[in-house]
């Protein structure tokens, strides 16, 4: 019986780290956003911009340069933010840096989506804001009837 279950349990590990190298082996997470498993939905890539307002925006007929602008500003708006792994290095972890990150995320989220969203709403012409603003209306009374049921 112990022989079965190592064997199983063996098998299961050689399975997995198979798996995890052919779908996810060559993913860098900070530069390589679109071929990471975790960005995949249901077999296929997510776009980056699907859900939230900012995916809202991608709904509205925009033309090629105005997609190439938002893109820029989400970009951009990247580079400087801080990951929970930048507090790992080779050969050590620094416990004070990966707290500070952690408790300054949610906020310096918060302030670079919104920061995104004024840059790229500002590209907008006034009939995609009116565009977007029944979408946003939509989306609430989805919410509402999602809360009354």
């Amino acid at each position: 019986m112990k022989k079965i279950v190592s064997s199983l349990t063996l098998a299961s590990i050689l399975v997995s780290g198979l798996y995890a190298q052919q779908v996810g082996g060559n993913c860098d997470f900070r530069k390589d956003n679109q071929n990471c498993p975790m960005n995949q939905k249901d077999g296929k890539k997510m776009s980056k911009h699907q859900n939230g307002i900012l995916g809202m925006f991608y709904e509205l007929n925009l033309t090629a340069e105005q997609k190439t602008k938002i893109d820029e500003i989400i970009k951009e708006s990247r580079k400087n933010q801080e990951f929970p792994c930048d507090a790992f290095t080779k050969d050590s972890f620094d416990k004070d840096k990966f707290t500070k990150i952690m408790k300054d995320k949610r906020e310096k989220t918060q302030e670079l989506h919104a920061d995104v969203i004024d840059k790229a709403y500002k590209i907008l012409d006034t009939k995609q804001k009116e565009q977007l603003r029944t979408l946003l209306d939509l989306r609430k009374e989805k919410m509402k009837q999602r809360f009354e049921d």
